[in-house]
């Protein structure tokens, strides 16, 4: 059973006009892909940028400023793409160093890249590095931005998902229940991102054996998302196929083979 993909960056900032940041950023990341090939070379001064330490440039130069915020959506991207881990954690280990020195280490948009470094981290498999720094993180969003901040509630969220990826679930469990709790309290009960969460602690409770938690939770979800994002969406369709594999695991053949009937008549 496949779990909702951590949440990357100050999504409820970042949704809104993303398809025209992603126009921007487009170039840029094909450039980080293959620089030679790329058929949208970018400005030879951002190149060079690129290329060299961005300390050459002056301290918070519109160059300087414009090209660490575009960064930081490559990053972004590199992520959302989900194949691509090695080139984003390069890309984010110099983007968190230049995010430090530009706007400080607890500045919100710093908080954000080392995030996003983390994430890269545990898709590349290296779950001891995703953890300290997904750590270092939630402790600095609490601190600056406070326990109930979106964004940290997203730190929280992806500590607890790094930490059942690598079978703390005695970690993970608490960590996802509160970060229920806080999210259907804060951004409401039918919010995507309570939506993922409450999936998320049903993935959690189905790796502790505790399957009839399971189902309860993944009953509620398929029945939300079906309401508010539609039927086909992709979040319901995996929220379809995780319920009737838990049906299986449980023994309930019939309301499996229905769930899979209906999945596979696309409604």
């Amino acid at each position: 059973m496949c779990g909702d993909r951590p949440t990357t960056v100050s999504q409820h900032h970042r949704h809104a006009g993303h398809e025209a940041r992603f126009t921007r950023a487009a170039p840029f990341i094909e450039v980080l892909s293959n620089p030679r090939k790329s058929k949208n070379p970018l400005p030879d001064k951002q190149l060079a940028l690129l290329r060299s330490p961005t300390r050459r440039q002056p301290p918070g130069s519109d160059l300087d400023t414009q090209m660490i915020g575009l960064r930081g959506w490559a990053l972004w991207f590199l992520n959302q793409l989900a194949d691509s881990a090695a080139q984003a954690i390069v890309l984010g280990e110099r983007l968190v160093a230049d995010r430090e020195r530009a706007s400080g280490p607890d500045h919100p948009d710093t908080l954000t890249s080392r995030n996003d470094l983390a994430v890269a981290y545990k898709a590349a498999g290296r779950a001891h590095e995703a953890i300290a720094l997904h750590e270092r993180t939630l402790a600095d969003r609490e601190r600056v931005l406070r326990e109930t901040h979106p964004d940290t509630l997203a730190s929280r969220n992806n500590l607890a998902h790094a930490y059942r990826s690598a079978g703390r679930l005695d970690q993970a469990v608490p960590l996802l229940e509160r970060t229920l709790a806080d999210r259907e309290r804060v951004l409401g009960e039918t919010h995507p991102d309570t939506l993922a969460s409450r999936s998320n602690l049903a993935h959690a409770y189905r790796d502790a054996g505790r399957l009839d938690q399971a189902i309860q939770l993944l009953e509620r979800t398929l029945a939300d998302r079906e309401r508010v994002l539609g039927e086909t969406h992709p979040s319901t369709l995996a929220s379809r196929k995780n319920l009737a594999s838990a049906y299986q695991d449980a023994g309930q053949l019939d309301e499996a083979e229905d769930l899979q009937n209906r999945s596979g008549s696309g409604s």
